[in-house]
């Protein structure tokens, strides 16, 4: 899938950040000054709906090497994000600021015959400690049969030499769990607002709809200890899992529920017309904190 005109310059809009360098050509790094009011929640910290919209803007070696052109994928098909690990370090709820500035790093670190890996992420420019973290899987898809399909040559020579030797680079299977009859079950119509550019809905949408239902959950007593709203647990990680595209329209059934080994752990699963759309699991802290990062 191209990127062009407004749309495209839109998404490319880090490249108006200051340039880091980085002498691996599988590699971009950017200086982010820091953040804004809209990305703030109820409890005045930095909202995951919208950090994982940052995230996602990992896609920049691509079109910095222009592997996102439809020219060098086969025809009909497009590289999709199947899949994301979030880690958050405990202390970027303690650093974090409007005025904050950080580096944001996104790097290729594996392919394989049909899948690109990348790891983005946020680190303190004096320390260079990460401070969030996103492992995300891309899968080459035919958009017709809906299935996975080969890279093309020329995007396996372009990433010719990327190689990892950090274990926590491995992509590590996401499996997304059936609800319990237990689960709270809510709904939510999506909206035109909820798409971005590329006309489908952002997953930063979909972690907007989990956590209002988790909220919601928490309001009717639906956990075994989480009592209180969820954004006022911090969290460590959550991994996701995107199954079917959705759209402006969709009414999505959501359900939701804590984990019976690990009452720590929420599950959301999202579904359409009995189909699933969207899965992720999240581990809380277990100590409230009224100020504490909310996703």
């Amino acid at each position: 899938m191209a990127f062009v005109g407004r749309n495209g310059n839109n998404l490319l809009r880090f490249f108006n950040y200051k340039l880091l360098k980085d002498d691996s050509p599988f590699a971009v790094k950017f200086l982010l000054p820091g953040f804004s009011y809209a990305d703030l929640d109820r409890t005045g910290e930095v909202n995951l709906c919208h950090l994982n919209r940052l995230l996602e803007m990992g896609f920049l070696p691509y079109a910095s090497r222009n592997m996102m052109s439809s020219s060098n994928l086969k025809k009909g098909s497009v590289l999709v994000m199947l899949g994301q690990s979030f880690t958050v370090q405990p202390r970027f709820a303690k650093y974090f600021a409007l005025d904050f500035p950080m580096e944001l790093e996104s790097r290729l670190v594996a392919v394989s015959k049909s899948t690109i890996v990348r790891r983005v992420s946020l680190s303190e420019v004096k320390t260079k400690s990460v401070l969030v973290s996103s492992l995300q899987k891309l899968v080459h898809m035919d958009v017709v049969t809906k299935k996975s399909c080969p890279l093309t040559p020329r995007i396996l020579d372009m990433c010719r030499g990327i190689e990892s030797t950090d274990d926590d680079d491995t992509f590590r299977s996401i499996t997304a769990q059936q609800p319990p009859s237990r689960s709270f079950t809510s709904t939510q119509m999506i909206k035109h607002s909820d798409m971005d550019c590329l006309m489908h809905t952002n997953q930063g949408a979909y972690l907007r709809f989990a956590f209002d239902s988790l909220a919601e959950a928490t309001s009717q007593n639906a956990f075994s200890v989480i009592k209180r709203d969820v954004c006022n647990y911090q969290a460590l990680s959550a991994n996701a899992l995107h199954m079917t595209e959705s759209f402006a329209g969709d009414l999505l059934d959501i359900k939701v529920w804590d984990d019976e080994t690990d009452p720590y752990v929420l599950h959301c699963a999202m579904s359409k017309n009995k189909a699933n759309v969207y899965y992720v699991n999240i581990k809380l802290t277990e100590n409230v904190n009224n100020s504490a990062y909310s996703i």
